[in-house]
């Protein structure tokens, strides 16, 4: 889980790694995603015609998977870290 209170700063990690071995340097798996922020906030919609047909669907069963499918498409963009 990421600690709220810690600030990442580009700045600070090059600063604490210059004349370093760069093959050892360690940097937070958030800085190497090749997806910025607007982009994974658009993907949480790009599923919700699921959302649409379960708010139509006449069977609970029906309903619950399209629900549940939603939720499991939208794993693949939590970010790991």
């Amino acid at each position: 889980m990421k600690d709220p209170d810690l600030k990442l700063s580009i700045w600070a990690i090059i600063k604490d790694n210059v004349g370093k071995d760069l093959s050892k340097m360690t940097v937070p798996v958030m800085m190497n995603s090749p997806v910025s922020g607007t982009q994974q906030s658009a993907q949480l919609c790009e599923y919700v015609e699921m959302l649409e047909r379960a708010a139509e669907e006449k069977c609970s069963a029906k309903r619950l998977g399209l629900v549940a499918g939603y939720c499991v498409a939208g794993l693949s963009i939590v970010e790991r870290g």
